[in-house]
């Protein structure tokens, strides 16, 4: 089900220039993986298919996997063995039923430390009861350094660091392209992920998000919105979000497309994907685009 957002007065401040990235986020394999959203389901029908592979023909691997609940924060996890070469697949509805949010997957040793293992890729096939459903693969950030050099397992946890130094940095501001119009029958669905917190316990709620739409002669609207979850979830609509000065279908007219960019407030990272449904048309969906990144982002994981 879509989550309910408090709508906040919309920024009126100048736009920023968007940042060039400095280090890409590419499709290839790394030590952390992120899988934008699944849902799990007692109905196969709109549970998630999520794939682990290890691509290290010699090297076996631990991965801890974390399942966060886009609506409450709290966090359910696993530790599964890889040997060099497999891949798992498993539904989201075997592990955590009756849940939507996202996961983390973090290669670990024995204690629970995480490793540089650069090796591990996956994918998400997520169905959800609204009609969406995209086969969505994971964000892979590689570790630079060895993470867990420093670790020590006798005190519970320790702090994942994207800094540039020990991992890549994490996405910060996303790009939203090509959204079709509502009038023809398109229902667009976007999915936002606020990723720092301690894992431990909770993860941190999404807060203020700031953006701007711009209809398909580049004309801006700007709109914020306050999201009390971790996972933001909801139909890009008047009715819904984003909330500007004109309403979202007489930017997106019948026959014409726009496009947004997103960011915290803050300087956090984000996260997100966006997921098409059309029953007389095109649907699917992808990850959004990455505009920007932070080398702030902090994620605190138990150790065992």
């Amino acid at each position: 089900s879509e989550l309910l957002l408090r709508v906040v007065t919309p920024y009126a401040g100048p736009g920023l220039v968007l940042p060039t990235v400095t280090s890409s986020l590419a499709p290839r394999p790394g030590s952390v993986l992120l899988f934008n959203v699944y849902s799990s389901a007692v109905d196969s029908r709109y549970d998630s298919v999520i794939s682990l592979t290890n691509t290290h023909p010699q090297n076996q691997i631990s991965v801890r996997l974390f399942l966060v609940d886009g609506a409450e924060g709290t966090i359910d996890s696993l530790k599964l063995d890889l040997t060099p070469n497999q891949t798992l697949n498993f539904r989201a509805g075997d592990l955590d039923p009756g849940v939507t949010g996202y996961m983390l997957a973090v290669a670990v040793n024995e204690q629970g430390c995480p490793q540089n293992f650069n090796h591990l890729v996956g994918s998400g096939f997520v169905n959800l009861e609204s009609g969406h459903s995209a086969n969505l693969p994971a964000i892979a950030v590689a570790a630079i350094a060895d993470p867990g050099r420093t670790c020590q397992p006798e005190t519970g946890g320790f702090t994942l660091k994207f800094d540039r130094t020990i991992f890549q940095p994490l996405p910060r501001i996303l790009a939203v392209s090509s959204i079709p119009s509502r009038i023809d029958g398109h229902r667009t669905l976007l999915v936002l992920n606020r990723l720092t917190g301690d894992l431990r316990h909770r993860i941190d709620t999404s807060g203020l998000i700031v953006g701007s739409l711009y209809n398909d002669l580049a004309a801006r609207w700007d709109f914020a919105l306050n999201s009390t979850s971790p996972q933001l979830r909801g139909i890009l609509s008047s009715a819904t979000f984003p909330t500007t000065s004109l309403r979202f279908e007489n930017i997106v007219p019948a026959g014409r497309t726009g496009w947004m960019h997103l960011s915290l407030a803050s300087d956090a990272p984000l996260c997100g994907a966006i997921f098409n449904y059309n029953p007389l048309g095109h649907s699917g969906g992808h990850n959004l685009h990455i505009l920007a990144v932070t080398d702030s982002a902090e994620i605190t994981i138990p150790l065992e």
